[in-house]
Parts: structure tokens; C-alpha cells; sequence
């Protein structure tokens, strides 16, 4: 999927959906697996686990990012597409309703974020703010999402009807989502941006939560503290720092 779907029902839907596989795989006793069965089993429950605990982060309702942002890597994805025969191109034209579609529903989830207290940072929102303008500005003959393939089998003809309905793709659901976007991040988003001095993610109200559950996720440790794994590092720094003056003496 070239955007996959923001909003909060499908969001819940997919957590239930992950939540649901768990249960079923800790339903199979293990006693009824072989070895090899059982670690696939807790892989699945774990992955699944963490998954739904990734979403329920909400990071959409602050996800604004003027450098890995769903608008900036647009030209990126869109020039990436492998349009190689008539119909991919064809379908192309669906897929640009649903990319506007899409940044009108992350302009929800932001504004649902910022009914919550939960903004992103305003570093971050008054760049990303900047690019869009600087997007939807731009004449749509030079806009990169106009730079695709172009299947072999198509005809100048063909070419030049079907970047004109691109073109027109681009105008009334492309631009228009963008610009939905944009102005949700100016005048709702960015007066109540998190300052620099609370960018990290312990700057949000449950940031110590998702911290530790992204600790669970992407480590598998569940009996330590981001505390206590810092302090592993420090004390790490320090034996090597004593080394070094040992092999540099």
C-alpha cells in the first residue's frame, strides 16, 4: 500500500485484529508443540503483541515530520512505482483519490491529537508546513507526481491522455488533501506544538509508556527500565574507558 489507512476505526480494527491472533496462539497448549512449534508460537504471540501495543501508541495523532513525512516521500514512492502495463496505469488514477483521501484523515488524527494535548513537535511542524506550501504552489505541469513510468506499450497518444488525467488526478484530490493537511498543521497543530525542550517522546503524557513498550518491541526485554539499560551503557563506557588506558599506557 502506497498510504495505508489513518483513521481511528481502522486503526482500533487492526489492534483488535492483532489482539484476536494473540489469544488464538496462546490458546494451542504448548505441551501439543515440538520444539521448533513452540518458538514460532511465542514468536507470533510477541510480534502480535507488540504490534497492537505500537498502535495504541496513537503516533498518528502526532506523526509530522518534515523528513521521512508521508508528503515528502511522495516523489520518492511515486517515482519507485512499477507502472509496467496499461492497467497498473489505469490504476494509478484510484490511487491518487486515496492519497488525498488519506491526508484528509491524518488531518483528523491530528486534530484528534490535538484535542488530547498530544502534538508533535513544533520544529518539525513549521518545516513540514513550509514544504507543503512550497507543494502546492508549484505549477502541477512540473509537480514530481507526474514523473512516473510510463508503460511500454502506450502510444504518445496514450502517454499524453494519461498524464492528463494524472494531472487532473493531482488537482482535485491530491492538492486538495494537501492542503487539508497543511492547514490543520499551521493553524491547529503548530500554536501547540511541543517545544524543543520536550521533543523526545517522554515529553508527551504517556511517553514513558511507549518508551518502554518500544523497549519490549525492538529489544524483547521486559524486566528492565530505559533507566537501567542507559546505566548498562554507562557502566559499558566506563570498562572500556579503564581499558583503553591500560592498552595506551
Amino acid at each position: 500500500h502506497l498510504h495505508e489507512d489513518p483513521s481511528l476505526e481502522t486503526e482500533n480494527a487492526t489492534i483488535a485484529s492483532y489482539r484476536k491472533f494473540a489469544a488464538q496462539a496462546e490458546a494451542i497448549g504448548p505441551s501439543t508443540l515440538t520444539a521448533d512449534e513452540r518458538v514460532s508460537r511465542d514468536v507470533l504471540i510477541f510480534d502480535a503483541t507488540t504490534s497492537a501495543h505500537d498502535l495504541e501508541a496513537r503516533s498518528s495523532e502526532l506523526s509530522v515530520n518534515h523528513v521521512i513525512g508521508a508528503h515528502s516521500m511522495l516523489p520518492i514512492t511515486i517515482s519507485q512505482l512499477p507502472i509496467a502495463e496499461p492497467e497498473h496505469a489505469e490504476a494509478l488514477l484510484e490511487k491518487y483519490e486515496g492519497i488525498g483521501r488519506y491526508f484528509v484523515e491524518a488531518a483528523e488524527r491530528l486534530e484528534q491529537g490535538v484535542e488530547k494535548g498530544r502534538t508533535p513537535i513544533g520544529l518539525h511542524a513549521g518545516k513540514t508546513v513550509e514544504q507543503l506550501d512550497e507543494m502546492l504552489t508549484s505549477p502541477i505541469e512540473s509537480d514530481p507526481m507526474l514523473a512516473v513510468r510510463v508503460p511500454e506499450d502506450f502510444s504518445d497518444e496514450d502517454t499524453t491522455r494519461w498524464k492528463a488525467d494524472l494531472a487532473e488526478a493531482i488537482k482535485t484530490h491530491v492538492r486538495p488533501g494537501l492542503k487539508t493537511y497543511r492547514d490543520v498543521i499551521a493553524d491547529k497543530v503548530l500554536p501547540d506544538a511541543r517545544p524543543d525542550d520536550r521533543a523526545g517522546i517522554c515529553g508527551l503524557d504517556d511517553g514513558d509508556e511507549i518508551y518502554q513498550n518500544a523497549i519490549r518491541k525492538h529489544t524483547s526485554l521486559t524486566h528492565l527500565t530505559a533507566e537501567e539499560i542507559h546505566q548498562i551503557g554507562l557502566d559499558a563506557i566506563a570498562r572500556l574507558d579503564e581499558e583503553y588506558k591500560e592498552l595506551g599506557a
